[in-house]
């Protein structure tokens, strides 16, 4: 369009100055005719000053349609401009330390280990619908963690379908570089893990909690997504947790947060060992030992924030029924293990704490020193008597593991963290009162690059 303007007006400009040079002189004085010729060099300025000053860039109607690429500290992001199609891009990386001291029974050796490597894709597109797709690198074979798509229909009311992580345990739910201590707890031990399945969840009304409802193909205590053996070997999960005061910033409990959470379900399959939160295992069922039949847990959890302080408690309670042949006889039994565990923080550099990610006030660099965090954790590990001596050997499964724990993070920045964790976990229990292994002494250190 600019370019049949521009062509039109120097047209016009030239069939004007034929005109004037082909009329007779006697019609107009030699002033007029002097006066229109300057005129018509003044317009042919004009046009030249406006053909060199059009703008090389493409039109803004095709630069309107150009994605945004942005890329800084929360990881690789491309999006649409009307932010209907928007994509990022995340990892996550632990390297871990682990010493063991005093040579207990069953110790692993002092290593190191990547303990995660997690690269991450998640998106939006036509504003309603998300996915999530994360796998596992480190050890010696790839994984699938994640992969799930989420349907949003309001904010109360969504629907994700896939593998991801079950609606249950309330740290389990903490994403892994929020962690406080570099392992989780023994509640969490009992719970599932990723499963796969469909969920219902969404937010209530005026920010006062969540909940979800899931039906999936069930796991093992503490594990991951299994394929069900059998069509009726399902497992329902619900959770509902409430923050009753988290729109009030200014009331002494808008940090607090209350859940119950269960599953029940069927399964069929090789129950869980147990670990100690040094990664060490303490319990183990003996040969031929199956989860057959029915499989109830539940949870109860809450956790507060205020200022620099965080507490998180949750108790935990799995009843399975196993099975096992002993002497050629079939024997049966409905096994009820419990645990619990309290962990508390402390920003000692006056950061506001949360269940999610914190980032320092002052980051690494210049005359910032990041963030201090002090972690202290308490938490017990109980099996149920009956699994011994059928189900377990007591000179070698110990019944009960009570750990505590102390630690440092340092937060750099927003994207790397160094951690220092100490943990005793003393054992007993068995069907003698006490097995022979001595108490477990581990020092547990992290380096996490995670954006």
């Amino acid at each position: 369009m600019y370019r049949k303007k521009t062509t039109r007006r120097l047209g016009g400009v030239l069939l004007l100055s034929l005109a004037l040079g082909t009329a007779p002189l006697g019609a107009e004085s030699a002033a007029e005719i002097q006066r229109l010729r300057a005129q018509i060099a003044e317009l042919g300025q004009r046009l030249d000053t406006l053909e060199t000053s059009r703008p090389a860039e493409p039109p803004a109607a095709a630069a309107a349609n150009q994605p945004t690429v942005a890329l800084g500290a929360s990881g690789l992001r491309v999006s649409t401009p009307d932010r209907k199609f928007d994509l990022r891009v995340n990892a996550t990386v632990h390297v871990d330390g682990r010493f063991y001291f005093d040579g207990a029974p069953g110790t692993g050796p002092d290593d190191f280990l990547l303990r995660r490597v997690r690269p991450r894709l998640r998106g939006t597109f036509y504003d309603d619908f998300s996915f999530d797709i994360q796998p596992e690198l480190a050890g010696n074979s790839a994984t699938l963690l994640d992969a799930n798509i989420n349907w949003r229909i309001t904010p109360a009311f969504q629907i994700r379908a896939g593998q991801g992580k079950a609606p249950v345990g309330l740290e389990r739910l903490k994403a892994a570089p929020a962690l406080g201590f570099i392992e989780r707890a023994y509640a969490t031990s009992l719970l599932p893990n990723r499963d796969v399945g469909v969920m219902l969840h969404g937010n209530l009304p005026d920010s006062v909690g969540t909940y979800a409802v899931s039906l999936s193909n069930g796991t093992a205590d503490g594990s991951n997504a299994n394929r069900a053996t059998s069509a009726d070997n399902r497992t329902v999960s619900a959770r509902l947790f409430l923050t009753p005061f988290a729109g009030d910033r200014d009331h002494a409990l808008s940090g607090l947060g209350l859940g119950i959470a269960g599953t029940h379900g069927k399964q069929n399959r090789a129950p869980s060992v147990y670990r100690t939160i040094g990664q060490q295992t303490f319990f183990s069922w003996a040969g031929g030992t199956t989860a057959d039949g029915e499989v109830t847990r539940f949870s109860p959890q809450a956790y507060f924030y205020s200022g620099p302080l965080g507490i998180v408690a949750e108790y935990a309670h799995s009843a399975q029924e196993v099975s096992r042949v002993v002497d050629g006889t079939r024997r049966e039994a409905k096994i009820k293990n419990d645990a619990w565990n309290v962990l508390a923080s402390y920003f000692f550099t006056g950061e506001a704490n949360s269940f999610g990610f914190v980032n320092p006030s002052n980051p690494w660099g210049g005359d910032g020193i990041g963030a201090f965090e002090g972690v202290i954790l308490i938490s017990q590990l109980n099996i149920d008597g009956d699994a011994f001596p059928r189900f377990a050997n007591a000179a070698t499964s110990a019944r009960r593991a009570t750990t505590y724990g102390a630690g440092i993070n340092w937060h750099l920045s927003g994207n790397v963290k160094a951690s220092v964790n100490y943990t005793l976990t003393e054992f007993s229990g068995g069907q003698n009162g006490n097995i022979t292994a001595k108490d477990e002494k581990a020092l547990f250190t992290r380096l996490q690059f995670a954006f």
